[in-house]
């Protein structure tokens, strides 16, 4: 957990916000100290930064706002819009995965590393 997201979450929470987490870590620091939160159940990851934890945390936050707007009628074609987007994201996880450059490499990468029993993984951009 962030030293700078706990000491926003406490002053936020000292400034009378209501505090809702988003975590994947049940015991977790921010799991304690919000007011009420939501376990991602992404699962295990060892890395500090993880994109499947990310990913969740992107879809709970975005269906936590379609909740709370439920009753606002002017926006509520903008909701059906996004509920449908959801739907469709299965869809666009396979097209990425499937032919193609980018799912050779994967493939190549899975076979050298399927014997592996751990390693780590850093990167920083895009080339």
């Amino acid at each position: 957990e962030n030293p700078d997201v706990l000491a926003m979450l406490r002053h936020c929470k000292a400034n009378g916000a209501l505090c809702v987490g988003f975590t994947n870590v049940v015991g977790s620091t921010v799991a304690h100290e919000t007011h009420c939160g939501v376990y991602l159940r992404a699962g295990f990851e060892l890395g500090l930064t993880n994109t499947k934890v990310y990913g969740c945390q992107i879809v709970a936050m975005l269906l936590f706002a379609l909740f709370i707007s439920s009753d606002n009628l002017l926006v509520a074609e903008r909701r059906r819009e996004i509920v449908e987007a959801l739907h469709g994201l299965p869809k666009l996880f396979g097209r990425a995965l499937e032919g193609g450059t980018l799912s050779a490499q994967m493939l190549r990468a899975a076979r050298d590393f399927s014997d592996a029993h751990n390693f780590l993984i850093m990167g920083r951009g895009y080339q």
